[in-house]
């Protein structure tokens, strides 16, 4: 319970900082998608049992914040971790090259059809390809070179 309790603080506390501090903070003009790394640091590191209320209210946080169609970020969040999950078992998670490739590839994921979704939803028209070289790549590498620190520091404070 202890760790549950922490876990939603360190949410709460990435929120706050995805609003607030990181709105500034844009490398290469992308943007650190915080509460998307937490969604991949609870499917690796949490049984599933433990990290889906994690994943909900992750994903209802992500849609309080943003400013797409609200319960598509919780939506997609729940979809990709139930998926990311069932892939996470066979993955090397000390292995520290596998752990980034599979959070840059989890990013892509769930950034591309947040965008595809939302596309649908406000009945506008999808220009995926530039959108996924633009946008979505570059803040996939971004947010992926920082994720080992981040789960480390992560991993440290949820023991």
């Amino acid at each position: 319970m202890k760790s549950i309790s922490i876990s939603i603080l360190i949410i709460l506390c990435l929120s706050l900082a995805e609003l607030n501090l990181l709105q500034h903070i844009r490398p290469f003009g992308n943007r650190l998608n915080l509460l998307t790394l937490a969604l991949i640091f609870f499917i690796l590191f949490y049984r599933f049992s433990r990290a889906f209320p994690l994943i909900v209210l992750t994903g209802v946080l992500k849609d309080t914040l943003g400013t797409s169609v609200f319960g598509l970020h919780t939506a997609v969040f729940v979809a990709w971790g139930i998926t990311a999950n069932l892939l996470s078992k066979w993955l090397l998670k000390e292995n520290l090259w596998v752990t980034t490739l599979y959070t840059f590839l989890m990013i892509v994921l769930v950034l591309s059809t947040s965008y595809i979704l939302e596309c649908i939803l406000r009945n506008t028209s999808i220009n995926f390809v530039s959108v996924f070289l633009q946008s979505i790549i570059p803040e996939g590498f971004i947010n992926s070179i920082i994720s080992p620190v981040l789960f480390k520091g992560l991993s440290r404070i949820t023991r």
